[in-house]
């Protein structure tokens, strides 16, 4: 619907262009023909006033004229009509029935162009009448003409429209072929839109049922990897069990083996922990959170371990207050250090740090001198169980990258500077 109206607007706001430019050379060329007629008035007008004994040339020779003008092409017929409406001559064809007005007359046949003027400024002397009477004129007759002609006149022209009408024509298809051709334009692009659109929606969808396929595959390979760490366990359990039921134990071995039980127990519910934190990540509930007490408060929890292996555990932080899931973020740094730990032995070191970046955001930074990864193991580590240490889950890393994602943030596993590894987590948001 969107691409719809975006189209419809399109071609509504382009037709209207067209239509003023139509309309624009339509008035061009009526402004042509009516400076015509009016250029022809203007040389009848000035043809007329350049004889001073207007009588005598008037009554003889204007009609002659008005033919000889009308013969110009374009024009259909010229006429001077008196301020009455009566007609004093005329030369060529004029319609039936026209009645001179200032404003262009635009009939089927031909446009009417009309000018009101002043022919003589005053009454002929007695001498010039006598002139005109000398020729045969009569002298009422002379008068009378001297007094119409004193009066104001109408000059009228008749055009012909043909060329106008042709150019409108014209005008016209072209008008008709841009906006065909606009229309053809806009529904073309709207196509290629909808196309665009369906595509990407495609690909989305694509991308998405690839998503949901690999998610399905990883699923699959957690469920035999839980169902095969489980199972020996359970082996033992049972054969622990077997051996208390045929009473052959001893109180020392029942002891032994009870605790062995727990100890078994205790490594399979770990499993599933971290198989159901993997497989039931829910949505970060985002929430302002001091990094430093947060980061302080997570490296305590391992004091007890610190000491009895021998490794120093440090932190290095200042008050800040970031935007996160509280207990994602503290899952992250927990996961972190306890491989940190894993990899480490006595005089190891392990340093937690809050590492500021130049576009405004703070990376957490957990890194260690002890044993490192593998350059070939650095891309495979984040996978769901991979793990070269005897004893690991392998979902330790695949954890904390899935919390990662779901923040935004970026992971990023690099060998340390002086032995050992350091994982930095980047692109964490401040608060302000």
């Amino acid at each position: 619907m969107a691409y719809f109206v975006v189209a419809a607007t399109v071609f509504s706001v382009a037709a209207l262009l067209f239509w003023r430019a139509y309309l624009q050379d339509c008035d061009i060329h009526r402004r042509l023909l009516v400076g015509r007629g009016e250029a022809v008035l203007g040389a009848l007008e000035s043809g007329v006033r350049a004889h001073r004994q207007v009588g005598n040339w008037f009554r003889e020779n204007i009609g002659e004229v008005l033919e000889e003008t009308v013969a110009i092409p374009g024009i259909r017929g010229l006429a001077i009509v008196a301020n009455s409406g009566e007609e004093i001559d005329r030369g060529g064809v004029l319609p039936e029935g026209y009645k001179p007005i200032i404003t262009p007359q635009e009939m089927t046949s031909g446009v009417l162009i009309s000018r009101r003027v002043r022919l003589l400024d005053e009454v002929s002397s007695g001498a010039e009448t006598s002139r005109w009477r000398g020729r045969g004129r009569r002298a009422s007759e002379e008068v009378a003409i001297s007094v119409l002609l004193r009066e104001p006149v109408w000059l009228v022209a008749f055009l012909d429209r043909s060329e106008y009408a042709a150019a409108i024509a014209r005008s016209r298809i072209h008008l008709a072929v841009w906006v065909v051709i606009t229309a053809v334009a806009v529904f073309l692009g709207f196509a290629v839109l909808m196309l665009a659109h369906r595509q990407s929606r495609l690909a989305t969808q694509l991308t998405l049922a690839r998503e949901r396929e690999g998610r399905m595959e990883e699923m699959a390979r957690l469920g035999a990897g839980l169902a095969h760490e489980t199972k020996n366990p359970l082996g033992l359990v049972r054969g622990i069990a077997q051996s208390w039921a045929g009473g052959c134990a001893t109180a020392d071995e029942m002891r032994r083996e009870a605790r062995l039980v727990i100890d078994e127990a205790d490594r399979v519910v770990s499993r599933i922990n971290s198989f159901l934190v993997y497989a039931r990540q829910p949505a970060p509930i985002l929430c302002p959170t001091p990094l430093n007490s947060l980061l302080n408060d997570t490296v305590t929890l391992f004091r007890d371990e610190t000491l009895a292996k021998g490794v120093v555990l440090s932190v290095e932080t200042r008050p800040i207050v970031v935007l996160t899931d509280q207990g994602m973020l503290k899952q992250i740094v927990v996961n972190l250090i306890a491989n940190a730990l894993a990899a480490c032995g006595s005089g190891d070191r392990v340093v937690v740090r809050q590492c500021d970046s130049s576009d405004g955001t703070v990376g957490i930074e957990v890194a260690d001198t002890g044993d490192g990864i593998a350059a070939e193991d650095l891309s495979e580590v984040t996978k769901p169980y991979f793990s070269r240490r005897p004893g690991g889950t392998g979902l330790g890393l695949s954890i904390v990258s899935q919390i990662v994602n779901a923040h935004g943030w970026t992971l990023n596993i690099l060998p340390g500077s002086g032995g050992g590894t350091t994982v930095r987590v980047g692109a964490v948001k401040v608060v302000n």
